[in-house]
């Protein structure tokens, strides 16, 4: 596995930087020329990674199950907390869903 930023300037669409991808690219074809398999991740990952962190640590703080704000009335801290770890956990899920779906279509090649 390689990690490369491939987050490149962009003005109207167009490229304006492509030192990150050229610097990248004599790797990724060594890589395929050794018969391995690249699979270009996207932003969803760490999206996904980042709700989650923060949700799992809200979730420690909240005493209370999740989505409980809607089923009771809560004020003040219990509240927030649970507005947050819940908004959090629905977020990390959608970003694990559009993850795993857009991991599927890069690399259905593997799965031959």
């Amino acid at each position: 596995m390689v990690r490369c930023d491939f987050n490149v300037p962009l003005k109207d669409g167009v490229i304006t930087d492509e030192n990150r991808l050229n610097g990248a690219l004599p790797t990724i074809k060594y890589l395929v020329e050794k018969g391995g398999k690249v699979i270009a991740a996207s932003i969803w990952g760490k999206i996904k990674t980042a709700t989650q962190m923060v949700a799992i640590i809200l979730a420690f703080l909240d005493l209370k199950y999740f989505g409980a704000f809607i089923y009771e009335e809560l004020v003040g801290y219990n509240l927030v907390i649970n507005v947050l770890s819940s908004s959090l956990m629905l977020i990390s899920t959608i970003a694990t869903v559009f993850s795993g779906i857009d991991y599927l279509k890069g690399s259905k090649e593997l799965f031959k």
